[in-house]
């Protein structure tokens, strides 16, 4: 074996790939092991074939130098050298760095992508398993170069069950497609051949042992078809068909194997099979099987002793051939004829015509497609863990609520009943008794037809893999995760931590090592996530489940690493091996490693369950939240508190005063946890609860309490120190995740003077990257984040780039629509080869993919974040109107610190923002709007809705979604909402207007420069004025709105537009009442509706926006009117999910989602709309419960019509009189108490 290093100095040879690159360099609880005799045979081997002086072993390291084209680090974990490693221009600081070796590409190729780890030599199961140790042989890429260990015999199966072997079919085969070659080569006249060396002999029989893995491997890729096509060996064909050669016994290290007779193979079958190496012969068994045996001494004949060349599990891919396509059926077939030449007996996807590459998909899409009905339906997914000794936790499938009863009697309450084939877990739910769990049943059946009852494994700590396999058995875990939370509230509601912060390494390498065991044996090609749940006092653990596809964990992973997984997944799933896809993070690796981190990643959930008053605070195992935030620290403390403020900007950090409780209330509050459960903790900390109780409370581990009553203690110390808090002080505090802002409300002090403060002591944040190698190889990469646990940057600020700020966190009234808006910028900007900068924090977002613009911060939003990035970039300037309302509200805190905001000017945008300002501006210039007042105590308030009659609405400042908005219909009422609306708008003033009922609202999106409108939209809502424009139906270009409006709307629009001299974009909401138009209010900004229209009149209108934002010239373009097809926008609500929610709309926006279709007319694209939401049209009844008089007349004729239809009608009392009374035959619906 030749081995190609390109090493420079001497070096700590490495024969293993890491166990996991993915946690070692944040925290390190054990030293480094022992040197194992694998190792030290590796390295004689290795030095054998090497000069001495390139791998002579010192006590200390060398630098080395960049590896060249081709090779690949390889980082190992577990090392006790605490040494920094200098590799790049700027080091990273804080991290260890572990000793590295670089492996050829050429080395790579022969050891490993074809290496399979062999079985162990005996089964075991619970916590008395074989493990891995610290640093366990694995079979990933640049794996040892160990020789394979000797195999144990294996009992004989009965040869009933006995599957042909690979070389038999491929013989079979072979004499159907070239019997002139098979004969030729049974006839070949046996040559003799001089006897080689013992050393070359044993280096032919380790690589054909490598080369027979990979074959069996691919076999075993190929089985999972057979669970499709019910394959059965037919009775073998009579011996006469074949010659037969030996005893019909192949022997392989002394053990006696009888061999399956192979199935006769109709002549055209499409088969994959291993190689047919130039120097091998064909022969066959005692049974008439026909092997292809590999010939290592030139002779024609082979070696005669077959080892590791028997392959069992060999089948045809389509049992009949006929059931394919003519193409399809040669195109497999010229796919198996392109096997003959290729040096590693797989398809070479490389270069390979459509044809063919659709054959090799074709394969893939079975295999895959089988993998993900094992893994979602939990009786399969059960049945194919166990077949590798693995467990998953005690459950049943059941499929009615008596089922459910009896396997719950028999597992032992409590249980957790789930329903299948459900996201979010959906209908899930935890049951003490049979009540409980009756309830649950019916709820989760009605989302899936099967139920899952597992045994209860609250308090058990959850984590999560993400693993990457390519269709030649390549893997590689990507990243692991660990919950803040224990077991028994759903991941997607939990903290999440990456890399795993309390597992020891040898947990960590056990839940590695099952995790790709797992899926190989699942067989599934591209990501997958696996969960786990494992005993916080013991190493017992459960496969909780496997997700063999892309899921909200991959996101966060693909985020968390850098490692892009859904483009490496989509390759995979075209076929490329893993070692050919180049990483594009880095640019210099491939995608076969395990990335490195030198970083903490938190993970917490946005909820707005405050927005549903019935609904219950109380999180667990079904999904309640509407978003998430990613943040990134050199520690935990102050990853934490970044990722706290994003999730909602009013929270400083982690605040005891946030959620204020005495001590009497904590016990409750703790053991049952709400959506503001880290504040809780922060309450019980403050007022000194141990952290042994706490941890009996919570079931959080130590290390996670540790760390948050660090926070505290510190916060505590700021507020004793005061004003005479001392350089060092605020320096740690700014390690610990403090923002200035924090720290000037534990000081009493101001956000400005802390700034001015940690400036003078030259306190200022150092830029990171995120490179997926932990700083360790050169890396070309623009992902980047801020930390005070650092020394210098990473990178260099070469000044030009335009800063586009993205929308944050997704919540109910800003989702993707606002990230599509800044995605679209960053794509124009690029257009118009202007460098861009991208701050954003949301891992689901397509703004903070890597690839959208120059230069990523994944970092909060927020004034002092965005000052600081502002002026170490020297940036052209801000762009703040294409992220929705988040970047609006510090666009006058940017404005009074000289930052240039492109666009709107911050003085306009602070107008349209500001209630009063805004309502003051519009009567001056004549513009019509609703009667209003500014609040100024409670009793002028109550004065003024009187005057004008109710219903009032109260609208605070500086909102989205219609936060804290609500319509009074009492002096109670007013004074409720007055008191909610001052809380949410603190430091802007709250208005009062008259509320319009039947009015019909009107939305305009449009673009203006300078105060000049380019293009505008114009769109109806469905539902009348009291329904929040987010949870309105609309529908563009408008069908009910005469000309004369229009015109009207017109000229409304370009009038606010001229006065607050809009430059880029701009919505704005109207209400017709009367033959009136009234101005409800305007956002100088994207709104949520931008994409919507975009789509519908086929004008980008964030296109023209950004163009006019920069000062490009650009014409006016009238498309209101459309492209002849008609769009309707329809909400999604998530009621299901929220038990207690009231569904009745209004004025606070509710929905979490929505869709649009397109059609001819408006009745198409909206019954297409409604049908995208879930929607189903009745097929037998409907139910009526119709408010007003004058609705009930409305609805008349159309009730009318469907009782003409065949339908069955009900209705509640005071609805089904009325209609009865019409002569509608009415069944009316009575409740029962």
């Amino acid at each position: 074996m030749e081995l190609d290093m390109n090493m420079t100095g001497p070096v700590q040879l490495l024969p293993t790939l890491p166990a996991s690159s993915t946690r070692q360099l944040v925290r390190r609880r054990t030293g480094h092991a022992a040197e194992s005799p694998s190792i030290q045979r590796c390295r004689s081997t290795l030095t054998a074939h090497a000069p001495a002086t390139q791998f002579a072993s010192t006590g200390k390291r060398s630098r080395l130098s960049p590896p060249s084209s081709g090779n690949i680090a390889v980082v190992r974990p577990g090392s006790n050298d605490n040494r920094v490693r200098q590799d790049r221009k700027n080091p990273r600081e804080s991290s260890v760095r572990p000793p590295r070796q670089v492996l050829s590409a050429r080395v790579l190729a022969h050891s490993n992508p074809y290496m399979v780890k062999q079985p162990p030599k005996e089964r075991r199961s619970g916590t008395q398993r074989a493990r891995n140790q610290q640093h366990p042989t694995v079979a990933t890429s640049r794996s040892a170069f160990d020789p394979p260990a000797p195999r144990k015999a294996a009992p004989l199966p009965p040869a009933s069950q006995m599957r042909p072997s690979l070389r038999s079919v491929r013989a079979k085969v072979d004499s159907h497609l070239c019997p002139h070659l098979s004969n030729r080569q049974r006839s070949a006249p046996k040559q003799p051949q001089p006897a080689q060396p013992s050393s070359q002999r044993t280096c032919q029989s380790t690589k054909g042992k490598s080369l027979a893995a990979a074959h069996q491997q691919l076999e075993l890729m190929l089985t999972r078809i057979e669970r499709v096509t019910d394959y059965q060996p037919p009775p073998p064909p009579p011996a006469a068909q074949f010659k037969r050669r030996g005893s019909g016994v192949k022997v392989a290290k002394g053990v006696s194997r009888q061999m399956a007779h192979p199935p006769p193979v109709p002549a055209g079958t499409p088969m994959l099979s291993a190689r047919k190496n130039k120097n091998s012969a064909m022969r066959t068994d005692g049974g008439g099987g026909a092997e292809w045996e590999e010939d290592r001494n030139g002779d024609g004949e082979g070696d005669g002793d077959g080892e590791g060349d028997h392959i069992d599990n060999a089948i045809p891919l389509v049992q009949n051939p006929q059931c394919l396509p003519p193409a399809k059926r040669d195109a497999l077939m010229k796919l198996l004829q392109r096997t003959e030449q290729h040096d590693k007996g797989i398809v070479d996807m490389m270069g390979t015509t459509g044809d063919s590459r659709d054959a090799m998909l074709m394969l893939l899409q079975m295999i895959c497609s089988q993998s993900i009905i094992e893994t979602e339906d939990r009786k399969l997914f059960a049945e194919r863990v166990n077949e590798i000794g693995e467990q998953v936790a005690p459950s049943e499938a059941v499929y009615s609520v008596a089922q459910a009863l009896d396997a719950a009697s028999r597992l032992g309450y409590p249980v957790m009943a789930r329903a299948a084939f459900s996201l979010g877990g959906l209908g899930s739910g935890f049951a003490n008794n049979e009540e409980e769990l009756q309830s649950l049943a019916q709820q989760a059946l009605a989302h899936s037809s099967q139920l899952i009852v597992d045994k209860s494994l609250k308090g058990w700590k959850e984590v999560e893999y993400e693993v990457v396999r390519d269709a030649y058995n390549n893997c590689i875990t990507v990243c692991n995760m660990e919950n803040f939370d224990p077991l028994g509230i759903h991941t997607g509601e939990s903290i999440v931590v990456a890399p795993s912060q309390t597992l020891s390494d040898r947990e960590y390498q056990m839940l590695r090592s099952t995790a790709l065991k797992v899926i190989r044996h699942f067989g599934v090609v591209g990501e997958c996530n696996i969960q786990y749940a494992l005993c916080p006092h013991s190493e017992q653990y459960y496969i909780i489940e496997v997700n063999a596809r892309l899921s909200r964990s991959s996101a966060l992973a693909s985020k968390a690493t850098g490692y892009p997984l859904a483009y490496v997944a989509a390759k995979l799933a075209l076929g490329l091996p893993l070692p050919d896809i180049k990483n594009s993070v880095t640019g210099n690796t491939t995608a076969c490693f395990e990335p490195s981190l030198d970083y903490c990643v938190v993970k917490i959930p946005r909820w707005d369950l405050a927005k549903f008053v019935r609904v219950s605070k109380h999180i667990g195992s079904s999904m309640k939240s509407v978003g998430e935030v990613m943040a990134i620290g050199r520690n935990f403390e102050e990853a934490f508190q970044k990722a706290l403020r994003m999730v909602d900007s009013d929270v400083l950090g982690f605040d005891p005063d946030v959620v204020p409780l005495k001590k009497d209330q904590l016990a409750e509050q703790l053991s049952e946890p709400t959506d503001r459960r880290p504040f809780v903790i922060a309450a019980a900390l403050q007022l000194g609860m141990e952290l042994r109780e706490l941890h009996q409370l919570t079931n959080i581990d130590y290390w996670f309490l540790e760390k948050l009553q660090r926070i505290i203690f510190l916060q505590s110390q700021l507020t004793r120190n005061g004003s005479r808090t001392d350089a060092a002080l605020l320096l740690k505090a700014k390690r610990f995740g403090f923002s200035d802002k924090q720290i000037a409300k534990c000081i009493k002090s101001t956000e400005l003077a802390v700034r001015h403060q940690r400036q003078e002591f030259g306190i200022r944040p150092h830029v990171k990257q995120i490179d997926t190698v932990a700083g360790e190889w050169p890396a070309s990469t623009n992902y980047l984040y801020h930390t005070y646990n650092g020394s210098e940057h990473d990178v260099d600020f070469p000044g030009g780039h335009t800063i586009v700020v993205g929308s944050g966190v997704y919540r109910i009234g800003s989702s993707v629509e606002f990230d599509w808006c800044a995605v679209g910028c960053l794509r124009e900007l690029r257009k118009l080869q202007r460098p861009t900068i991208m701050i954003n924090y949301n891992p689901e977002t397509v703004s903070t993919d890597y690839d959208m613009c120059d230069r990523l911060y994944f970092e909060e939003i927020s004034f002092e974040v965005v000052m600081d990035i502002y002026e170490m970039e020297n940036s052209e300037g801000i762009i703040l109107s294409m992220g929705g309302q988040l970047p609006n509200n510090i666009a006058m805190d940017l404005h009074r610190q000289q930052a240039k905001v492109l666009g709107t000017s911050p003085e306009s945008i602070d107008c349209a923002e500001n209630r009063f300002k805004f309502s003051r501006m519009l009567d001056r210039k004549g513009i019509l709007q609703p009667r209003w007042k500014e609040l100024t105590n409670l009793q002028s308030a109550i004065e003024f809705c009187e005057e004008v009659g109710y219903p009032c609405l109260v609208r605070p400042s500086y909102v989205l979604s219609g936060a804290a908005m609500n319509v009074a219909y009492s002096n109670q009422d007013l004074e409720t909402y007055l008191n909610a609306a001052s809380e949410v708008s603190r430091e802007h003033p709250v208005v009062i207007s008259k509320f319009l009922t039947e009015a019909k609202e009107i939305d305009v999106d449009a673009v203006a420069a300078d105060g000049r409108i380019l293009c505008m939209a114009v769109s109806e809502h469905v539902e009348n004025a009291g329904v929040h424009s987010g949870d309105a139906t609309l529908v563009t270009p408008p069908q009910d709105l005469n000309a004369e409006t229009l015109e009207a709307i017109k000229r409304i629009t370009c009038d606010l537009a001229s006065v607050l001299d809009v430059t880029g974009p701009f919505n704005m909401q109207l209400i017709a009442k009367n033959n009136e138009l009234k101005v409800i209010e305007c956002n100088v900004r994207v709104s949520r509706s931008f994409p919507f229209v975009s789509k519908t009149l086929d004008h980008d209108f964030v296109a023209t926006a950004t163009r006019a934002i920069v000062g490009l010239d650009v014409e006016p373009l009238d498309v209101l009117h459309g492209v002849g097809k008609v769009g309707v926008k329809v909400p999604q609500f998530s009621f299901s999910r929220l038990a207690g929610a009231d569904v009745q709309l209004g004025v606070e926006m509710a929905s979490t989602g929505e869709v649009a279709c397109f059609g001819d007319n408006r009745y198409e694209a909206y019954l297409k709309a409604m049908m995208s939401t879930g929607f189903q049209i009745p097929k037998n009844a409907v139910l009526l419960s119709i408010g007003s008089f004058k609705h009930k007349m409305e609805l008349l004729p159309s009730i009318r019509d469907l009782a003409k239809m065949g339908y069955k009608l009900y209705a509640s009392m005071g609805t089904g009189d009325f209609y009865a009374e019409h002569g509608v035959n009415v069944s009316i619906f009575m409740s029962r108490t």
